[in-house]
């Protein structure tokens, strides 16, 4: 509040507005994300979060797969074909030459079409032994080598460096579906064959519902999922995943007096999320639940519910009906 009215400031900040610093007479841009307002007294105080504007590429190119055919090549080939149809180009690349100082570097980039852009740039430079600098005022991406120390700052660890806080964001993962196909007496069908983006995955299930394929219990099923994941990340709080931390997530789950099957599921969707991941080391086994010999007696048929049934199947002249509840009371089935 501002003199007892809303400060208008607040109508400039929402997610994805872009935000412009201008220093020592250059202009640089960022996206505002996660504005957050909390309120102490009469007093109302204002956290608001930025991303360098190059965080936009890791949504670009998120399809882009680089093999033996596409991915051989100098760092200024491949850094074309990462920024291609991004909105960003190529700056300045510095030429990189082999230890002989004459011919110059080429190297292979592979990719399976997962990374994102951003990921890829980084990815070259580490083929070449470089730094990237993002310009988000011209939209540029420009490489350098890494010898040149003059414009570099260096921390190491017991030096100048003591530790680091990180906090990881999931607000902005992009979470795909993969849908393996089989063969049948027309060949392979995949899920590919009928998804709009013609990938094996899935990031939008609207078209799907549309056409009435993907269903409320598989709604159900992603909810359930998802879930389960963010139960995890927000247990996790930022630690990275190792064996021991989803071990003690198991423990964690069973000191909740969660039922033994709701425990399997939930460890279940982890696991499946830690095979994604290619961090198979850390799944945990499911808790080992004891086949029942008997029934449970509120499972059991009684004699009232038998009658009802009966009279039910009469009473809709459902002839082969009456017979089959006589057979399974005669039986015992």
């Amino acid at each position: 509040m501002v003199n007892g009215a809303r400060n208008f400031r607040w109508n400039y900040i929402r997610s994805g507005y872009l935000i412009c610093l201008t220093r020592d007479g250059k202009d640089d841009w960022f996206l505002l994300s996660t504005p957050k307002r909390s309120h102490k007294g009469l007093s109302v105080t204002a956290a608001i979060t930025c991303q360098h504007i190059c965080a936009q590429l890791n949504k670009k190119n998120l399809y882009l797969a680089f093999d033996d055919e596409n991915g051989i090549g100098t760092a200024e080939y491949l850094l074309r074909q990462v920024l291609e149809n991004t909105g960003w180009q190529l700056g300045y690349c510095e030429t990189f030459y082999e230890q002989d100082g004459k011919t110059e570097k080429v190297r292979s980039l592979s990719s399976d079409g997962k990374r994102g852009a951003y990921l890829l740039i980084s990815d070259i430079c580490a083929l070449f032994d470089a730094r990237p600098v993002f310009d988000g005022d011209s939209r540029t991406v420009s490489i350098y080598s890494l010898n040149r120390h003059e414009d570099l700052l260096e921390l190491n660890f017991g030096k100048n460096l003591n530790g680091v806080d990180r906090k990881e964001d999931a607000e902005n993962i992009v979470t795909r579906l993969y849908v393996e196909g089989d063969y049948g007496d027309d060949g392979y069908v995949g899920i590919e064959d009928v998804n709009p983006t013609g990938l094996p995955f899935l990031l939008d299930f609207s078209y799907f519902r549309e056409l009435g394929v993907f269903a409320a219990e598989h709604e159900q099923a992603l909810d359930d999922y998802l879930r389960d994941i963010q139960a995890f990340a927000y247990w996790l709080d930022g630690r990275d995943i190792s064996k021991e931390l989803t071990s003690e997530w198991k423990g964690y789950l069973v000191s909740q007096d969660y039922a033994p099957t709701t425990v399997n599921a939930m460890l279940s969707a982890l696991n499946s999320l830690l095979e994604f991941l290619d961090l198979r080391e850390c799944r945990v086994k499911f808790l080992k639940i004891q086949r029942r010999l008997f029934r449970d007696a509120d499972r059991e048929l009684t004699k009232d519910d038998y009658q009802r049934l009966l009279n039910t199947a009469h009473k809709l002249g459902r002839e082969r009906l009456e017979l089959l509840v006589e057979t399974i009371g005669a039986t015992g089935i």
